[in-house]
């Protein structure tokens, strides 16, 4: 009987944990849209769309407070995907290796770290090798591709 209810809560907090991680994607996958969806539009002054996202991500960061530790990895997973969505390299770096330090590891999860370990290379390196007068950082977030 012990075993049997044991399996039944482990059953309940796995489906819970599922539901919780398909509601941070969806909200990435909204904010990685909306910032793909900038870039591609013929230019335009974006500060009302990285408004938008910022109080997207501000609000996806008081959820994972609020949801505690077992929101700790996805939380942080999907967090890091949206900094990185804005460009924002260093925070989302931050937030993946904090994802990956609760122990949340998965594929995609790796992926990510490295995607942005590369833009953060290639961005050291033009600062370096380029004359900082005429080289300076993108004020336009880059998007990358997603996989489904």
């Amino acid at each position: 009987m012990v075993l049997t209810g044991w399996a039944v809560l482990e059953r309940q907090r796995a489906t819970r944990d599922a539901e919780l991680a398909r509601g941070l994607k969806q909200v990435v996958r909204d904010i990685e849209w909306r910032m793909c969806v900038e870039q591609m539009a013929p230019l335009h002054p974006i500060a009302d769309a990285m408004r938008d996202v910022t109080e997207q991500l501000d609000k996806l960061a008081g959820l994972i407070q609020t949801l505690g530790p077992r929101a700790a990895g996805p939380g942080h997973f999907a967090m890091g995907r949206g900094l990185l969505a804005t460009d924002q390299l260093e925070a989302a770096i931050e937030s993946l290796e904090s994802a990956r330090q609760t122990g949340y590891e998965s594929p995609r999860l790796l992926a990510t770290l490295g995607l942005a370990y590369g833009q953060m290379y290639v961005r050291q390196r033009a600062a370096r090798e380029i004359a900082p007068s005429i080289w300076r950082p993108s004020t336009v977030p880059v998007a990358w591709a997603r996989s489904p």
